[in-house]
């Protein structure tokens, strides 16, 4: 059973070896293991800008981030500023805090009261969680826009000259200590006026003068930080102490579960996420998995994984735009655009991409088996197939296989086809079939796919494809209304929006394909 594995922390304003000791011996006498110690000084948290990773949320929008970078509401902006966010950006007078503070020359706290004096006169604007911006006015400076300016002066706690945190990464088991009370009773809750006696929190509140605190803690500075999940651990190790993801305790058991790194990476920065409740919600990535033990925040990361698998790569995106450049289009079988697939087939580090991304997708939508459609379905499934460790079945036209059981003929764009057919024994009841060919059009020859494995017992959790034509969409979901297998997906990676490489034709070039 993977064990609970979390990051601890002395804040800057905590760091003295009375401190250190008595949270080293407070975590211990818990029954923790504490599997590696250290301490990190304020230049090493600013050259690499470990503070800002940590709270990335607020921080992108302060010291990450340039605001051209940033999705601003534009409504909100201008109704708070009288400008459009077009405008503001076109004067170049918006600026991120950091680069903000440098504009006009102050300092982290100067930032920090501008920010209390344009919030007081009503000059600020909320765009969402940990989102604002601030019209800052100095006199003597031209105003700006600027974005989180609180969190400078959070900041400047962890990176001021000669300021440093302390760290303990602890392992324990779960039955002996959940996570709950590791942070209620161990750690203790943020407000240390509200901890018990005996939690670390409490203990450096009771003792604060004796441990050689400058100041009673409070609610800010409240002595000690604790991971609030075990998949916040995992973020929090991988940002303060540079482990690779594989080669962290817990990383790697999600790895190993089949949670695509991709997503894994991109969780890390805490984004908002649809929750896997049913309601289609957004929230905190890191709100969902909080007081988890390791096991338990493992399956709430897989059902994360499924519901939110359209977030890992999208239609017309980067990954669709390398493979639309290397596929080119024909003249062919009457088709003014006959898309070759054989052009990133030829190309290893296209098609390995292909089957990488297609293999992230459905290892977290959790497939039985794979079903290749006659015939470029059979170069794409097998790859996809043996890197999923799934079984691999072909769905072929009649007189190709034997033992087959067929569908009804299917219509397809440019005529009526006999039935397709499917292997006997190569879906079971119940089994969850992921569909593969290179392009959907009006969906005739997937229809017929899906009918095969229906017969079978099976559900066709998706229909995968390369290409999808989406001039045919709505024909494509009417059909399948009209077959009452709307509610079956079809996921296709680049449109005909973006494959615009016409192949160069031969002077002796001739359309001999088979009608189509």
């Amino acid at each position: 059973m993977t064990k609970n594995a979390a990051f601890v922390f002395v804040k800057p304003h905590a760091v003295t070896e009375p401190t250190k000791a008595l949270v080293k011996k407070g975590l211990v006498d818990a029954g923790l293991t504490i599997t590696s110690e250290g301490s990190l000084t304020a230049e090493e948290i600013d050259a690499k800008k470990l503070i800002d990773q940590h709270y990335y949320a607020i921080a992108s929008k302060a010291t990450i981030l340039k605001p051209n970078e940033l999705n601003v509401p534009s409504d909100k902006f201008e109704a708070q500023f009288g400008m459009s966010w077009e405008a503001a950006l076109a004067t170049g007078n918006v600026y991120n805090a950091m680069d903000a503070c440098a504009q006009l020359g102050i300092s982290a706290d100067e930032m920090d009261a501008q920010w209390g004096i344009c919030k007081k006169a009503k000059k600020l604007v909320k765009f969402g969680g940990g989102f604002y911006c601030g019209l800052i006015e100095l006199e003597g400076k031209t105003p700006l826009y600027v974005f989180n300016g609180f969190f400078m002066s959070m900041r400047s706690k962890f990176t001021a000259p000669g300021e440093s945190i302390y760290y303990y990464t602890v392992e324990w088991d779960a039955a002996s200590l959940s996570w709950s009370d590791f942070r209620g009773q161990l750690l203790g809750p943020t407000d240390p006026a509200e901890c018990p006696a005996g939690s670390l929190r409490g203990q450096i509140k009771a003792q604060w003068q004796a441990l050689g605190l400058k100041a009673e803690p409070d609610v800010g500075d409240n002595g000690v930080h604790a991971s609030a999940s075990p998949f916040e651990a995992l973020a929090e190790r991988m940002n303060w102490c540079g482990t690779p993801m594989a080669s962290d305790v817990y990383g790697s058991a999600l790895l190993a579960a089949g949670l695509p790194q991709r997503a894994l990476e991109s969780w890390t920065v805490d984004p908002q996420v649809t929750l896997p409740d049913g309601d289609n919600k957004k929230g905190s990535l890191f709100d969902a998995l909080e007081d988890l033990n390791a096991p338990e925040c493992l399956i709430r990361c897989r059902a994360l994984a499924r519901v939110n698998v359209d977030s890992l790569y999208t239609q017309d995106g980067p990954e669709a735009l390398a493979i639309a450049a290397v596929t080119p289009y024909f003249p062919f079988k009457g088709i003014p655009r006959f898309y070759d697939i054989g052009g990133f087939l030829k190309n290893p580090p296209v098609f390995q991409a292909i089957v990488n991304l297609f293999v992230d997708r459905y290892r977290a939508l959790d497939v039985d088996s794979i079903g290749g459609l006659d015939a470029r379905g059979f170069v794409l499934g097998p790859p996809i197939a043996l890197a999923l460790n799934k079984p691999f079945f072909m769905l072929r036209k009649p007189g190709k296989m034997p033992n087959s059981v067929f569908s009804k003929p299917y219509k397809v764009e440019y005529g009526t086809r006999e039935g397709l057919g499917i292997p006997r024994d190569a879906v079971k009841k119940g089994d969850r079939v992921l569909l593969i060919d290179d392009l959907v059009a009006t969906g005739g020859t997937l229809s017929a796919g899906i009918e095969c494995v229906q017969m079978c017992g099976g559900s066709v959790v998706e229909c995968a494809c390369i290409v999808e034509l989406k001039f045919f969409r709505e024909q494509r979901n009417k059909f399948y209304r009209d077959l009452g297998i709307q509610d079956v997906p079809i996921w296709g990676l680049v449109s005909e929006e973006v494959l615009e490489l016409a192949a160069p034709l031969a002077a002796d070039y001739k359309d001999d394909g088979e009608e189509h």
